[in-house]
């Protein structure tokens, strides 16, 4: 069964992506809200995805993505966002 580790403080997101999750063959290995605990999950909890928002407390899911490859440069990665701004959106690219 693969697996994903969740990367969001914002609860409604965290309900929606379970929700979404549930009838599928994914388990939800781990959930996070700030950038220590995604860390540790990372290293602790192997996962096909990593879904992380764009906005984490004290860090930005841009800054969470690049210290997550520093741990696995193959890792996968799914940023969301309800950014609409195009530079805030560009940064994510880069």
């Amino acid at each position: 069964m693969s697996s994903v580790i969740l990367i969001t403080n914002d609860r409604e997101q965290q309900k929606v992506l379970r929700h979404a999750l549930r009838d599928s063959p994914v388990k939800v290995a781990a959930e996070c809200s700030d950038l220590n605990s995604a860390i540790e999950a990372f290293k602790n909890a192997p996962s096909a995805l990593t879904i992380v928002d764009l906005f984490i407390p004290g860090s930005s899911g841009i800054e969470v993505v690049k210290s997550l490859k520093r741990i696995n440069e193959k890792g996968i990665f799914l940023l969301l966002s309800r950014v609409r701004t195009r530079s805030m959106i560009e940064k994510a690219f880069l």
